[in-house]
C-alpha cells in the first residue's frame, strides 16, 4: 500500500516502544544491582552480625553432612550436639539453602542474598502492576522495597531477610484470593499457601506471622463479604501449614519441650522493644548516626536500644515514599487504603513492646507472641507497607488527568515536605558544634576523646547536609509536578534517580565484605585448640568481669572478626571444632541440653565442680578472658597489641565415649541434679528414669575402635555387662543397634547424656538419631502437596480433539 511505513521503520517503532516500557523496570534493578554488586564476587563474604557467626555455621555443618551423602539430623559440633531438621535457623527444607551443596556455603549465601532481592523486587512488582500501578510507580515502589536499608539491613539476621522476600508475593496472591468468585479462588489460594510455607521453610516463623497480620489488614471489606474473606484467610491458613508440616510438625514438638513452651518471660520476651524515638528512623535514617559504623564513632544510639543496638539495624525505605505513603494513606483513594494504614499501625504499636499498650496483654493472650522475642521484628509490617502504599500514592498523582486534581493534593504534599524539612532542620541545628557536641557525649559508648568529637561533629555536619539536600529534591520534585510544572514522565524518572541517589546513600554500607581467605582465616585459638583435642568452651560468654576491647583485624569488622578470632560460639565450627556447654542464643536448645547447661551454671565458677563437668563433656580447650592488667603489661613490655584471650588445656577431659562401673537408677532430672556433687563421673553415672535396675555394678569393657559424628560407630570387647555413656547430649530420638539388627534401650545420664547399657562379647553398637516427627511432617507437606497437584490437574480442562 503506498504509503505504508518501511518494515524497518515499524521494527524500530517497535523496539522503541518496548525499550521505553521497560525502562522503569531496567532503571530499578540497575540500582538494586549497584547496591548488591559486592556480593557477586566470587572471592568475597558477607559479614555482618548473626550471618557470621551463627547462620552460616550452623549452614556449613549442615551442608558438610549433605556432601558426605548423609540426611542433616543431628549437628555434633555445638551443645555437645543438637536436632537438626527441628530447628528453622537451618532451613533445611528451603531449597535455596541447598546452593551450599554446589558452591562453597559463604559465597553460596552471598548469592542468596541477590537472589532473594531479585525474588523481593518481582514481587513487588507484581503485587503493584495486581493492584493497577503502572510501571513508572511500580518501579518507584519495587525499588524501595527490596532495595531499602530496612530490607538490607537483615542480612545480619539472614533468615528474616530470606523469609521478608515471601511478603510481597504472599500478599500478591492472597489478595487476588480474597476478591475472586467462589468457584476460582482456589488457585491463588494454594499459591498464598505455598508462599506462606516456603516463607516459614526460610527460617524465621515470626516474619510468617507479620505477613498474615498484612494479608488479614488487606482483608478488610465491606461487612457483607467479611465473613468470606475471614472463611478463605483461615482455610489458607490452614493449607499453608499442612505444606510446610514438614518443618511446623517437628518445630512445635521441639518447642513444646523447650524454654519458649508456655511462653516467655516478660525480661526475654520484650528484649529489643523499640522506644519511641526509634521510630524517627522511618524518616531520618541516621539520627542517632550509622549502626554499621560504631568502629568508627559514629553511632550515638547507645542507650536509646535494648542492648545499646538495634535488632532490626535500619527501618528507611527513602524519603520520597516515606512522604508518597503519608499522603496516600491519609488523603488519596488508593485500593485497600484502610487495610494499609491498619497494618502499618499495628506494626509499629507492636514494635513499641513493653513501651507500648499493645504488646504486654497480646504476648499473654496469643501463643505465637508468647513464645516469640524481639518485639521490633515487628517494625518489619509497617516499614513492608510503606514502599507499597507510597507506589499506589505515586500512581494516584501520575493518573491524574489534569493539574486542577494535583493542585488539590497539593497541601497535603507540601505539609509532608515541609514537616519533613522542619525535622531535618532540626538535625542541622543538632549538628551545630555546642548542641552536638553535647548530643554526640551524651550518645556515645563512652566519652569521647578530642579527636573522635571531631571526626562525630563532621560526621553530622555531612549528614545533616544529605538529609536537607534530599529533603529539598523530594519536596521540589513533588510540588512542581503537583503544580503542573513537570510532565508525568520526566517527573516519574526523576523520581526514580532521586530515590536510587537516596537507598545508595543510606544502604551501601549495610552489606559489607570481606575478602573470604581474611575472614576464614584461622585464628592461632584454632591450632591451640586442635592440639588439645576433644570439644572447645568458650568460658567468655560466661564471664561477667568487664570487657577489655582490643582493635585488632580489618577497620570497620574489628568486632565481629575479633569474636570469630577468639572462637566464640559457633564460629569454631568454621574450622571444625566443636562445641560443649554454651549459652542457647536461639532459645532452641532440647531438655536434656538445657539440663546439661544448668548443672554448670548451678557450678559456675568454682574450679573443683566446673572441671568435672567439662571434663565429661570432653572438653579439652578452654577459651578464657585475659584480665585488663595482663593485657597493659604484655602491651608496654612488646609494644604489639595483645590477644585478650587464652586456649588452654583441660587436663579432666574424659573420653567421649567411656564406660562406668556403677549405674543408679534415679526418677527424674531433680533428683540427678542433686545427686552429680557426689558422683565421680569417671567411673559412676545415673540412669535418669530408664530401664537400668536401682543400684548395679557393670565389669571393665574395652574400646577397640571408634568413629564419631552424626552416626557414632563403637566396636567394643566386654566379659560381662557393661556400660557405655557417650558424652552426646540425649534426646528421645537416639537409637542403640547392636550388630547392625538388635535394638538396646537408651537413657539420659546425670549430664544428660546418652547411656546405654551393653552385653557382653566383642560387638559394633551403632548411634543414630531420628526425629520421628519429621517423618511425619515431612509425610503431610508431601500428601497435601500431592493431593493439591491433583486437585489442579482435576481442574484443568481437557484439549478438545479437532475432527477430521
Amino acid at each position: 500500500m503506498l504509503g505504508s511505513p518501511p518494515l524497518a521503520q515499524i521494527a524500530i517503532r517497535s523496539l522503541r516502544a518496548r525499550i521505553s516500557a521497560a525502562l522503569p523496570l531496567l532503571a530499578g534493578a540497575a540500582v538494586l544491582a549497584v547496591l548488591l554488586l559486592p556480593l557477586a564476587r566470587p572471592g568475597r563474604m558477607l559479614m555482618v552480625r548473626d550471618l557470621a557467626l551463627f547462620h552460616l555455621p550452623l549452614r556449613v555443618a549442615e551442608t558438610s553432612l549433605l556432601r558426605g551423602g548423609e540426611l542433616p539430623e543431628w549437628n555434633p559440633a555445638v551443645h555437645g550436639g543438637e536436632p537438626i531438621l527441628s530447628n528453622p535457623n537451618y532451613a533445611a527444607f528451603y531449597p535455596p539453602t541447598w546452593l551450599g551443596l554446589l558452591l562453597p556455603v559463604a559465597y553460596a549465601m552471598n548469592l542468596l542474598v541477590l537472589a532473594h532481592a531479585a525474588w523481593a523486587y518481582a514481587g513487588s512488582w507484581r503485587l503493584l502492576r495486581a493492584f493497577g500501578a503502572g510501571r513508572e510507580a511500580t518501579a518507584l515502589g519495587a525499588l524501595s522495597f527490596a532495595g531499602a536499608s530496612w530490607f538490607l539491613s537483615l542480612t545480619s539476621t539472614f533468615t528474616i531477610f530470606c523469609a521478608m522476600a515471601w511478603f510481597p508475593w504472599v500478599l500478591a496472591a492472597g489478595t487476588r484470593a480474597l476478591a475472586a468468585s467462589p468457584g476460582r479462588w482456589l488457585g491463588a489460594a494454594f499459591a498464598t499457601a505455598a508462599c506462606l510455607a516456603l516463607q516459614l521453610f526460610a527460617g524465621e516463623p515470626v516474619t510468617v506471622f507479620i505477613t498474615a497480620l498484612a494479608l488479614a489488614c488487606l482483608a478488610l471489606t465491606p461487612l457483607p463479604q467479611l465473613a468470606r474473606a475471614f472463611t478463605r484467610l483461615l482455610a489458607i491458613g490452614a493449607l499453608a501449614a499442612l505444606l510446610a508440616a514438614a518443618q511446623l510438625v517437628p518445630t512445635l514438638h521441639r518447642l513444646a519441650g523447650g524454654e519458649r513452651a508456655g511462653g516467655l518471660a516478660a525480661t526475654s520476651a520484650d528484649i529489643w522493644s523499640s522506644a519511641p524515638a526509634r521510630l524517627v528512623d522511618f524518616v531520618l535514617p541516621h539520627a542517632f548516626g550509622d549502626a554499621m559504623a560504631d568502629e568508627e564513632g559514629h553511632w550515638f544510639g547507645w542507650g536509646v536500644h535494648d542492648r545499646d543496638f538495634p535488632y532490626v539495624i535500619a527501618l528507611y525505605s527513602g524519603l520520597l515514599p516515606t512522604v508518597l505513603a503519608l499522603f496516600a494513606l491519609l488523603a488519596a483513594r488508593i485500593p485497600h487504603r484502610a487495610g494499609w494504614a491498619a497494618a502499618a499501625l499495628l506494626g509499629l504499636l507492636l514494635a513499641l513492646g513493653r513501651h507500648g499498650p499493645l504488646w504486654e496483654p497480646l504476648r499473654r493472650l496469643v501463643p505465637v507472641l508468647g513464645a516469640a522475642r524481639y518485639p521490633e521484628k515487628f517494625a518489619l509490617l509497617a516499614a513492608g507497607v510503606i514502599p507499597l502504599a507510597g507506589a499506589l500514592g505515586w500512581q494516584q498523582l501520575l493518573g491524574a488527568e489534569d493539574a486542577g486534581r494535583r493542585r488539590a493534593w497539593l497541601p497535603a504534599l507540601a505539609a509532608a515536605g515541609v514537616g519533613m524539612i522542619a525535622a531535618l532542620a532540626g538535625l542541622d541545628l543538632l549538628a551545630r558544634p555546642a548542641a552536638a557536641a553535647a548530643f554526640v557525649r551524651a550518645h556515645s559508648g563512652m566519652p569521647p576523646s578530642p579527636r573522635a568529637l571531631a571526626d562525630a561533629l563532621a560526621y553530622l555536619r555531612r549528614e545533616a547536609l544529605v538529609a536537607l539536600l534530599l529533603a529539598v529534591a523530594v519536596t521540589l520534585v513533588l510540588a512542581l509536578f503537583a503544580a503542573g510544572r513537570l510532565p508525568a514522565r520526566a517527573a516519574a524518572l526523576l523520581a526514580l534517580g532521586i530515590l536510587g541517589a537516596d537507598l545508595w546513600w543510606y544502604g551501601h554500607g549495610l552489606t559489607p565484605t570481606l575478602p573470604t581467605a581474611t575472614a576464614l582465616a584461622p585464628s592461632p585459638a584454632v591450632a591451640a585448640a586442635r592440639a588439645a583435642g576433644g570439644r572447645l568452651f568458650s568460658a567468655i560468654a560466661l564471664d561477667r568481669r568487664s570487657e577489655v576491647a582490643v582493635r585488632m583485624g580489618p577497620r570497620g569488622f574489628q568486632q565481629l572478626w575479633g569474636r570469630a578470632q577468639r572462637l566464640d560460639p559457633y564460629a569454631g565450627t568454621l574450622w571444625g571444632l566443636e562445641y560443649a556447654l554454651h549459652p542457647d542464643y536461639d532459645l532452641m536448645l532440647t531438655r536434656w541440653g538445657r539440663h546439661g547447661f544448668a548443672q554448670l551454671q548451678a557450678a559456675w565458677p568454682q574450679r573443683e565442680p566446673v572441671d568435672q563437668l567439662l571434663g565429661a563433656w570432653d572438653v579439652g580447650a578452654l577459651v578464657q578472658r585475659r584480665a585488663g592488667r595482663e593485657l597493659l603489661a604484655e602491651l608496654r613490655r612488646t609494644g604489639r597489641p595483645p590477644l585478650p584471650y587464652r586456649v588452654i588445656g583441660e587436663p579432666r577431659r574424659l573420653p567421649r565415649f567411656r564406660f562406668v562401673t556403677t549405674v543408679q537408677r534415679i526418677e527424674d532430672a531433680a533428683a540427678a541434679t542433686a545427686a552429680l556433687p557426689d558422683l565421680d563421673l569417671a567411673t559412676n553415672d545415673l540412669c535418669i528414669a530408664g530401664d537400668a535396675p536401682p543400684e548395679a555394678a557393670y565389669g571393665p569393657a574395652t574400646l577397640l575402635t571408634s568413629a564419631d559424628g552424626q552416626r557414632p560407630r563403637l566396636r567394643y570387647r566386654a566379659e560381662a555387662t557393661a556400660y557405655l555413656v557417650a558424652a552426646v547430649t540425649f534426646d528421645d530420638g537416639w537409637e542403640a543397634t547392636l550388630d547392625g539388627s538388635a535394638r538396646l534401650p537408651t537413657c539420659p545420664t546425670a549430664l544428660g547424656q546418652v547411656g546405654v547399657r551393653l552385653p557382653p562379647g566383642e560387638h559394633e553398637l551403632r548411634l543414630r538419631y531420628r526425629d520421628p516427627w519429621v517423618r511425619i511432617g515431612g509425610a503431610t507437606t508431601l500428601v497435601t502437596a500431592l493431593a493439591a497437584a491433583l486437585a489442579a490437574m482435576r481442574r484443568r480442562p481437557l484439549p478438545v480433539e479437532s475432527a477430521a
